[in-house]
């Protein structure tokens, strides 16, 4: 933990981070760091930025590396090996339903209709 840079995950989330700090070296932090990196509030957990991620995820890899011996056969360094993983539906921030097929389509024919008209007169 000394030679990972924490800075982020201390501003982001402080409260996490002491969690960590307290727990390092123990078998509870190797089971915090395994419950924030795998989704356990089915699929409602919004998740952290990749940046905070890859630091958990450092951790995680630091800490089985220190400390092997909490690191079960059933348990893995990588997360979502154990557990199987949940499909992720990234829906847009607006749905337009059928006019965006509607006007999704005319955009095409309106670009193929000058591409027709530009290769053609050429």
């Amino acid at each position: 933990m000394d030679k990972l840079d924490t800075s982020e995950l201390f501003a982001q989330y402080p409260r996490i981070a002491v969690k960590i700090k307290g727990l390092w070296g123990t078998k509870e932090c190797r089971d915090l760091l395994m419950s924030l990196l795998n989704d356990s509030r089915d699929g409602k957990r919004a998740g952290f930025p990749v940046s905070v991620g890859k630091t958990l995820m450092a951790l995680l890899t630091a800490h089985d590396a220190k400390f092997p011996n909490f690191d079960s056969q059933h348990d893995s360094i990588i997360p979502f090996t154990a557990v199987r993983p949940r499909t992720v539906v990234v829906k847009p921030e607006s749905d337009w339903g059928f006019l965006g097929s509607v006007a999704k389509f005319l955009a095409f024919v309106l670009v193929a209709a000058f591409l027709y008209k530009y290769l053609k007169n050429t």
